[in-house]
């Protein structure tokens, strides 16, 4: 039999099949339940899991929201403290599994896409280092593993070519994570089952875990929000965004807020959108401008707060043990600088049965950058940072703050960073050198046409070939006069640091030659300067030649 709809072709009727296998399945459930009963349950295991991946599947978009809203609302916490250890870890264990599976269905349901960028292999490079090194001995294989798969999960969905539906989905219950997490706080708090406020060096907003992690919560929702009102300029965007910002101060995570209130601010100078007009716009900056000095006179009324209480009576240099967790840290990465000690080290640093564990409460060293280092050392921070696809918007405002500093300027700054001589001279000549070579290859990747990324596109070009192929070929010009910029700047800041604060050097020889009225050594100094910066110019005209023969106007014949 068919069934006809206006408009459509005829269908088959299943429904005898179905039928037939409903019966099927519901006869070998209870043979399995009579004959033999683990495996009854080890086939209702299976099925309910096969039904959990086929709606998944099916509603793709409504099961990664709800995850989004679980793993927000960090119910791990909350059930730890109602009824206990144990539970709390397998919570954790199945809301990061969910989250590989969802990720896993969204390659299957979207279609996979190659991410070369993704920091997901930045860590998987780590932990093979750390596994390849050694760990590190209060850490084991499967910790490490366990911290490697939680490290990675969170950028699994960039494998995937996900649906405009599925980001405005996630974008849209992203906003709202931290207001739901604060009303579910009030209802345990009202309840007395958990307070909503936490003592930390003052009064923190929790909600139903941590105010670390809801001060996270609360920054991602700030940047959501701000992404929906570039895009579509609706006042309730306004009002969710400070709602949020009100939660996150309630929260005192200090450098959530600053990042936030910078971000805001950067986009609301330079970021362009029709939706949003200018005019709006500065009423939102003034808006900021008029509550940050009321924000600061209310201080003293609201010292219970941490935040306020930082700004009042305590010194702020040391809320979360940083004293005394810092070293400690700083010591572990010291002891292995350039590979770490595997991923998941940072849990491991401080035995949880340790004295420091036990007076300030916490493990973690409230430092991103130095947890990474004691990970995965320096070569993992610049694996980390270099896969970050947003890492150069981020940095670019920061670069061009700090590139009008001299390198003579960061003298004093490098011999108290450094406590060798040597180390301060090697700062300042990085310093000197560091920002015409990034800047010029930024404006070499710009200046590239886009006809070319088009071709290779057409032809067939993975990110990786593009990369390879065109950019850091189409770069090389720029690149390499960079080089040739920085290293003549690198040559005068290494004199003047020499001369001010080193120990050895031909800066060095021309100052004690000065100070000696030995002046014919002097003359011969600044001739030997000429010579080797002669030289090392030829040097880079000579791999500019071998590197970009069709530039030979820019390198020099």
């Amino acid at each position: 039999m068919s069934i006809a709809w206006p408009g459509r072709p005829p269908t088959q009727d299943n429904s005898g099949a179905v039928a037939a296998a409903a019966w099927g399945f519901l006869t070998a459930g209870a043979a399995f339940a009579v004959l033999a009963p683990p495996l009854f349950w080890l086939l209702m295991a299976g099925t309910a899991a096969l039904a959990a991946v086929f709606l998944c599947y099916r509603h793709t978009v409504i099961a990664c929201t709800a995850w989004v809203l679980i793993a927000g609302a960090t119910l791990e916490m909350a059930i730890g403290d109602l009824v206990g250890p144990p539970l709390p870890q397998l919570i954790i264990a199945l809301v990061k599994a969910a989250q590989v599976g969802l990720a896993a269905v969204c390659v299957v349901r979207f279609g996979p896409r190659a991410d070369p960028f993704n920091p997901a292999l930045a860590f998987a490079a780590m932990g093979l280092v750390g596994f390849v090194r050694g760990l590190h001995p209060g850490l084991t294989a499967g910790d490490s593993l366990r911290s490697l798969a939680g490290s990675m999960a969170p950028y699994a969905f960039s494998f995937s070519v996900l649906s405009l539906s599925w980001s405005r989905a996630i974008i849209g219950m992203v906003r709202w994570i931290p207001i739901l997490t604060v009303a579910a706080g009030a209802v345990l708090d009202a309840a007395g089952l958990r307070p909503l406020f936490i003592d930390l060096g003052g009064n923190r907003l929790g909600a139903m875990g941590h105010p670390a992690f809801l001060g996270g919560f609360c920054q991602t929702a700030i940047y959501a929000s701000l992404i929906e009102l570039f895009r579509d300029g609706r006042r309730r965007e306004i009002a969710l965004m400070a709602a949020n910002f009100v939660l996150l101060t309630a929260t005192g995570a200090r450098a959530p807020l600053l990042y936030a209130t910078a971000v805001c601010l950067l986009a609301m100078l330079f970021v362009p959108s029709a939706r949003l007009k200018w005019r709006r716009r500065l009423t939102l900056l003034l808006a900021g401008a008029v509550a940050l000095p009321v924000l600061l006179a209310l201080a003293g009324e609201l010292g219970g707060l941490r935040l306020f209480h930082v700004l009042t009576d305590q010194d702020a240099s040391d809320l979360s043990g940083r004293q005394v967790l810092w070293p400690i840290f700083e010591d572990a990465a010291a002891r292995s600088p350039w590979f770490g000690w595997g991923v998941g080290a940072g849990n491991a640093v401080i035995p949880v049965t340790s004295d420091v564990a036990l007076l300030i409460g916490t493990l973690a060293a409230h430092n991103e950058y130095l947890r990474i280092r004691v990970e995965g050392g320096w070569v993992g921070l610049g694996l980390l940072i270099g896969w970050k696809r947003w890492f150069r918007d981020l940095t670019f405002p920061v670069i061009e703050l700090l590139r009008p500093i001299p390198p003579i300027a960061w003298i004093p700054a490098g011999i108290l960073f450094f406590p060798q001589i040597e180390l301060s001279v090697i700062f300042i000549c990085f310093i000197g050198s560091f920002f015409p070579i990034v800047l010029n290859t930024i404006v070499g990747v710009k200046q590239i046409d886009q006809t070319y990324f088009r071709a290779a596109r057409c032809l067939g070009a993975s990110d990786r070939e593009i990369f390879r192929d065109v950019v850091a070929r189409g770069a090389r010009p720029s690149i390499l006069i960079g080089l040739a910029v920085g290293m003549g700047i690198n040559w005068m800041a290494l004199v003047a640091a020499e001369m001010i604060a080193g120990e050895h050097g031909l800066g060095y020889m021309i100052w004690e030659s000065y100070s000696l009225a030995r002046y014919p050594r002097i003359v011969v100094g600044m001739i030997v300067i000429g010579i080797i910066g002669a030289g090392m110019s030829a040097v880079i005209r000579l791999i500019g030649r071998k590197l970009v023969p069709w530039q030979k106007s820019l390198i020099g014949s």
